[in-house]
């Protein structure tokens, strides 16, 4: 096995490598560990993956853990001063201005294509990325923002958010964030009477929505919804009015940045967050019945946020994360607000366009990894079963995938004190990024829970 800058040259098992395997009287799993390719600074890797983490508070087996870079004292914000998550936004605008922030792909084409089973599914043929700035994402927020306060949002005023993962949510939790506008986030999954029941129990007056969610869920509760007065959709498309209720407002996310934009309202300066301020009530899926609200206040998130970004050593600018999951689950939204406070950028994907065998990509056309060849993803166990479905049937025709899932590691609790965490290593060309997920909630954020998870 040659050893080439740093790297070891490795080999798949081919029929002559199973032929000396069995001459040999090795077993096959330990020829391919003697030659899997290793990383640079191997040993040290090594050292660190098996140096100890975290240890028992009460010393005890069962726990609860706590990492021994802050045993003694618990780490509460990564940057001195940004005590807020507006703050940190800030804070990134200033040190990475011009770079890459969010990216979109650009649908080029959408295409029905019957099964033989004879069901009609929608295919799409996906064109590049495109980039918001840092600066560019700025400037919407800003403009969002007062054009939410000119259509009468209050601060510490509930406004709620029912969409679908994508750039527009992350522009408009950041405006939200800066005007202190307590931010109610509802799975796009939810059914019709589930998220009824969410905006009545919280109070807003404000909702933002897609078009497709505005009118296949809530169009027939929105007469159900007594306190909700606009309804801000992202998409830059034109909706017929018609069969919603007449005293509802219903504005596009475009025509709310433009009122924000005039003169009169860039004037009026936001009244900025306290630590202390609520920033999230995060509702639950409901799979055990109704969904429930969490509150979490803006020092939970900082402080959760604070150990997340430590277990990812070398996280910046260099990196690029894909964002998949729901918004409205913790896990995502502070993943997303951590790359962009170090200055990551953030591909947009969705579940069905993530891989090249995903349900909505087009045969022979390109998923969203292929093309954004992301460093960072966050993961939950029933996705990483799918993405090895995916990236195991090019495998067995003899095609390399772009995608390639080497190994996926269930652990035992340390840092984090769950259940499970599981850690996948993906090669991308030579390339390998960990992706790390829990099946810690929106109330694993919770002040009660956050000195176990540091």
């Amino acid at each position: 096995m040659e050893k080439v800058k740093g790297y070891y040259r490795s080999f798949t098992p081919s029929r002559r490598i199973c032929d000396r395997a069995r001459a040999g009287g090795e077993s096959l799993h330990t020829l391919k560990k003697k030659n899997w390719p290793l990383l640079p600074d191997f040993a040290k890797k090594k050292a660190m993956a098996k140096r100890i983490k975290a240890k028992s508070v009460m010393g005890k087996s069962e726990g609860p853990y706590r990492s021994v870079d802050h045993f003694e004292s618990l780490a509460v914000m990564d940057f001195e001063g940004k005590d807020t998550l507006d703050k940190l936004f800030d804070f990134a605008v200033q040190r990475f201005g011009k770079a890459d922030c969010l990216g979109t792909r650009e649908v080029l084409c959408e295409e029905n294509e019957t099964q033989p089973n004879g069901k009609v599914f929608k295919k799409l043929i996906l064109g590049e990325y495109s980039w918001l700035s840092y600066q560019d994402v700025e400037t919407e927020v800003t403009h969002f923002g007062r054009g939410l306060a000119a259509l009468g949002q209050q601060p510490k005023s509930t406004i709620a958010i029912f969409c679908e993962t994508r750039a527009e949510w992350m522009i408009s939790a950041q405006a939200c964030f800066r005007h202190n506008f307590p931010l109610v986030t509802l799975y796009a999954t939810l059914g019709e009477d589930a998220v009824a029941y969410g905006l009545n129990e919280c109070g807003a007056t404000h909702l933002i929505t897609s078009v497709e969610l505005l009118e296949t869920k809530l169009k027939n509760v929105l007469c159900k919804i007594s306190n909700l007065k606009h309804v801000i959709y992202v998409d830059k498309k034109n909706i017929n009015t018609s069969g919603y209720p007449k005293s509802l407002e219903i504005h596009s996310m475009q025509a709310v940045q433009e009122l924000g934009a005039k003169p009169e309202n860039l004037a009026v300066e936001p009244q900025r967050p306290k630590p202390s301020d609520l920033v999230v009530i995060m509702y639950t899926s409901g799979s055990t019945g109704r969904p429930k609200g969490v509150m979490i206040i803006h020092s939970n998130l900082i402080a959760g946020m604070t150990g997340q970004c430590e277990r990812i050593p070398g996280l910046g600018p260099k990196d690029t994360y894909i964002g998949y999951l729901p918004l409205a689950h913790v896990l995502e939204m502070t993943a997303e607000i951590s790359c962009v406070t170090y200055g990551c950028r953030i591909g947009y994907s969705s579940p069905q366009t993530l891989s090249d065998q995903s349900t909505k990509i087009k045969k022979g056309s390109k998923g969203d990894c292929t093309v954004l060849k992301p460093t960072l993803m966050a993961a939950v166990p029933v996705k990483t079963k799918s993405l090895s479905v995916d990236t195991a049937s090019p495998l067995r025709r003899g095609r390399r995938p772009a995608l390639l899932l080497m190994y996926v590691i269930t652990t035992r609790p340390t840092v984090w004190n769950c259940p499970t965490v599981t850690v996948i290593h993906v090669h991308w060309s030579r390339r390998c990024s960990i992706c790390s997920s829990s099946n810690v909630g929106a109330s694993g954020f919770s002040e009660c829970w956050l000195s176990l998870s540091r």
